[in-house]
């Protein structure tokens, strides 16, 4: 199994400076209209004879607290896309990876520079977040408190060492209206982000959706928590606009299956090819 990271090399749409978002190199396109967006193109891939396991959209960028960024792919040249990821913010500059895998069957042709497209989007209101009253967070002093209990001032755990919490927002509601999702014991709205392997990952699509009369959200000054001893991104308000850094490509690919049975599958796979069937 082999993997490789592309750039995109040509763009098209009405962001600032695009040609600065090819590369992560602190020079950044960047976008102050809301519902802007712009597109990423021609990322060099050649993976013929290959067997397409995994493809993930970085986005490595940072915005104001409340503005965020989605994104979504195409495989056909813009005619078909997947849906549009979740929105996310983050207000101090880092790399979130989106696994599209599930948008398409992918192949080699799919991944061409006349086929592959990404679409990255500016949008008024935040990612955001907000756990159940329940979640512990570790404290700076290596005990767990109830995130309903956390008061501002207090000192918690980031990913950066000792954090200051800045903000506290309860709501509430006589009926389930809050919808969050259960991913690793933590119980939380869709568009948080979690530590993993180094890096920041989207927590997966399809997770079953816990409903909820009350949730809670507190902010740090290192914009991370540690909620049920999983490291979770945590906004802090800010003062910036939307700017890219990179917005490259991953994909993982393992060598072509042998003939006999590709042949085997080859109509299921025709039956398949350009149906959008989810993201994350």
């Amino acid at each position: 199994m082999g993997s490789e990271t592309k750039s995109p090399t040509a763009n098209s749409g009405s962001w600032f400076n695009p040609i600065d978002a090819y590369s992560s190199d602190d020079q950044y396109a960047f976008c102050t209209a809301a519902d802007n967006s712009h597109l990423y193109y021609d990322y060099g891939f050649s993976l013929a004879g290959k067997t397409i396991d995994k493809v993930e959209i970085g986005i490595e960028f940072y915005c104001q607290a409340i503005e965020s960024v989605r994104v979504r792919v195409s495989w056909d040249g813009g005619n078909t896309w997947s849906g549009w990821s979740n929105r996310y913010t983050l207000t101090t500059e880092d790399i979130i990876w989106l696994n599209f895998t599930s948008g398409t069957d992918w192949t080699p042709e799919k991944l061409s520079n006349d086929n592959l497209k990404v679409e990255v989007q500016l949008k008024v209101g935040g990612g955001g977040g907000c756990f159940a009253p329940d979640t512990l967070i570790a404290m700076a002093d290596g005990s767990q408190k109830y995130i309903k209990d956390v008061e501002l001032g207090e000192k918690v755990l980031s990913r950066d060492g000792i954090a200051v919490v800045t903000a506290k927002t309860v709501h509430k509601s006589v009926e389930d209206k809050y919808l969050l999702v259960k991913f690793k014991n933590v119980v939380m709205v869709p568009t948080h982000l979690v530590w993993e392997d180094s890096e920041w990952h989207a927590v997966p699509s399809g997770l079953k959706i816990v409903k909820m009369k009350e949730v809670v959200n507190i902010e740090t000054d290192k914009q991370s928590l540690y909620a049920n001893k999983i490291l979770v991104h945590n906004i802090e308000k800010g003062a910036w606009t939307a700017y890219l850094d990179w917005i490259p490509v991953r994909v993982t690919y393992s060598s072509e299956a042998p003939k006999h049975l590709t042949d085997r599958f080859v109509l299921k796979g025709e039956s398949q090819a350009g149906k959008a069937k989810g993201y994350i």
